[in-house]
């Protein structure tokens, strides 16, 4: 990491640990198969940077601040403002700043996953990402997804314990 960078983030007060995880290699190993362009990795790198962030209790508006310092990525628009003319976009420069701010928006997993699917385009991968930051999906949704999937299928996505 540059120096210059390492400084500037240190006096502005950014957890080490989130500035390890936006620049861990894993970020990029688990990233590179699918997205190996550099703003792939880049925004997998925003992504884990931002839930690591979260994570450690820092209050929305810092998240969006050093987002945006470190990524350069513009968290001003409003959800209202980009659902007038979001549409689908593979790219993650389309993708990833929309779902953190969907995140941003949001006040719990379920407004963070409405937030996201709101603006449509690609809702699963927005909702994938914004609902991320969410440690623990609500009970009664885990109830209502086992309720509608064939068992089989269940247990390949929550394997019992042993």
């Amino acid at each position: 990491m540059d120096e210059k960078l390492w400084s500037y983030i240190s006096k502005k007060g950014d957890p080490p640990d989130a500035l390890r995880f936006s620049t861990d290699p894993y970020a990029d190993i688990a990233t590179q198969f699918t997205h190996n362009h550099p703003e792939g990795l880049k925004s997998a790198r925003a992504v884990v940077a931002s839930i690591t962030i979260s994570l450690q209790g820092v209050h929305k508006e810092d998240i969006k601040r050093r987002i945006e310092k470190i990524y350069g990525y513009r968290l001003d628009s409003p959800l209202d403002e980009i659902r007038k003319t979001y549409s689908f976009n593979e790219t993650c420069q389309e993708t990833v700043p929309e779902a953190i701010t969907a995140f941003l928006e949001s006040h719990n997993y379920v407004s963070a996953v409405q937030n996201a699917i709101s603006l449509g385009g690609d809702a699963d991968t927005l909702a994938a990402i914004a609902e991320a930051y969410y440690q623990e999906i609500p009970e009664e949704l885990v109830a209502f997804a086992e309720s509608k999937l064939p068992q089989e299928i269940w247990d390949v996505l929550v394997p019992k314990s042993k």
